[in-house]
């Protein structure tokens, strides 16, 4: 519970109001970097080590550790994470959502959709979800730090 109170003319309440709200901005956004990061480890740590994908998960580790990112709008502050190994196909895609078979060569990588498709020995490789099931239970972290590093950034 946020609780204030305000006295004297009217510039110096307006002045307390844009402070306050550079003050707010700034604590939604380092709690949303620090909800970020955390989900980055939590992917790694809770997908990533053999539970839903055990085998070449090094690169998307990697990828999905150095992906966390927090930028503001004009009236949104937006974060995300993401399993794209840079210069190389989406592979976490891939593994989020699964492939569909191509017909006629035994190995090819193709762009369908805007997005490349990858198979091996014509086979379609079956959805292993990782990055939304991870949000889903780190979802209430977030949500935490956000709080906390408002309230602190009200103080």
């Amino acid at each position: 519970m946020l609780k204030f109170e305000i006295a004297g003319d009217g510039q110096t309440a307006i002045q307390y109001i844009y402070t306050a709200k550079d003050r707010a901005l700034r604590g939604i956004r380092t709690g949303m970097r620090q909800g970020m990061v955390g989900l980055a480890g939590y992917i790694v740590a809770q997908k990533l080590s053999g539970q839903v994908l055990n085998r070449g998960t090094g690169r998307l580790a990697d990828a999905v550790i150095e992906s966390p990112r927090v930028w503001q709008g004009p009236d949104y502050i937006k974060g995300s994470v993401n399993a794209k190994p840079k210069g190389m196909p989406n592979e976490g895609y891939w593994q989020e959502f699964g492939t569909k078979a191509i017909e006629g060569e035994l190995m090819r990588m193709a762009l369908t959709a805007d997005t490349y498709t990858f198979t091996r020995r014509r086979r379609a490789v079956g959805p292993r979800p990782f990055m939304n099931p991870s949000l889903a239970e780190y979802k209430s972290q977030i949500l935490g730090l956000l709080a906390e590093n408002l309230e602190r950034a009200m103080q």
